[in-house]
């Protein structure tokens, strides 16, 4: 039969590797809680950078109001990915958005006729075509 010290010293084992796997099974808790509270703040910057696509795709300009409201949901994208996206964020989206509404505002102050439908070609063809050939970041090379 076990004395007593040998008891002692199994059930004390025993107890540690109970301990030890708690504490392993807590810490991939805690990890996967942190990548879904990134998650839900990083996710509406997506909404924001796609809405603003959305936005010039189906109207061919861009409200005040919603490049406002990008250049507000985007502010602290450093904290959550890197200053790179940010300056990104700030110096292309934000700067081409603002020149798409912009470019849209002087061609509505063109008179009507050729001149008004020629910048109005020109300014579909190439006033947004840095925000969508070329871009930096494509699908899935977002820091994570």
């Amino acid at each position: 039969m076990l004395d007593i010290p040998t008891t002692t010293l199994i059930l004390s084992g025993v107890i540690g590797c109970v301990t030890a796997y708690i504490a392993i099974q807590q810490w991939l808790t805690a990890k996967n809680k942190l990548r879904l509270d990134l998650f839900d703040r990083r996710f509406p910057v997506f909404e924001a950078t796609m809405r603003l696509a959305e936005i010039v795709v189906t109207k061919g300009d861009i409200p005040l109001e919603e490049v406002h409201k990008f250049a507000f949901t985007t502010k602290g994208v450093e904290f959550l990915f890197n200053r790179e996206l940010q300056d990104y964020c700030d110096d292309q989206l934000h700067k081409e958005a603002l020149a798409v509404h912009m470019g849209k505002r002087k061609i509505d102050s063109l008179p009507e006729g050729d001149e008004r439908d020629k910048s109005t070609v020109l300014w579909q063809t190439g006033s947004f075509g840095s925000m969508t050939n070329g871009t930096k970041y494509r699908s899935g090379s977002l820091p994570s």
